[in-house]
């Protein structure tokens, strides 16, 4: 369906392209409140899947792991956090 088709391409993209680490921000608000200073945020990868029940997330998920099936010599990825919960 076509819910889902849009569903796995979005849980692909964040897979893939996840942007973690930090980004610097410089938009009209931040200026005003820093002195137009850049300021750094911290950014999160990933996503959650949670549409309502029946709707397909084991069959989405099932063709991500399909269409991003990992090759033999591709590095492990992964994020270890710096903050203490």
């Amino acid at each position: 369906m076509q819910h889902q088709l849009i569903g796995v391409q979005w849980m692909c993209e964040r897979e893939n392209e996840p942007a973690l680490g930090r980004k610097n921000v410089n938009d009209d608000e931040t200026k005003k409140r820093s002195y137009g200073k850049m300021k750094t945020v911290a950014t999160v990868g990933g996503g959650l899947l949670a549409d309502e029940m029946g709707l397909g997330k084991t069959i989405q998920s099932i063709a991500v792991m399909v269409h991003n099936k990992p090759q033999r010599d591709d590095p492990v990825k992964v994020f270890q956090s710096t903050n203490a919960v």
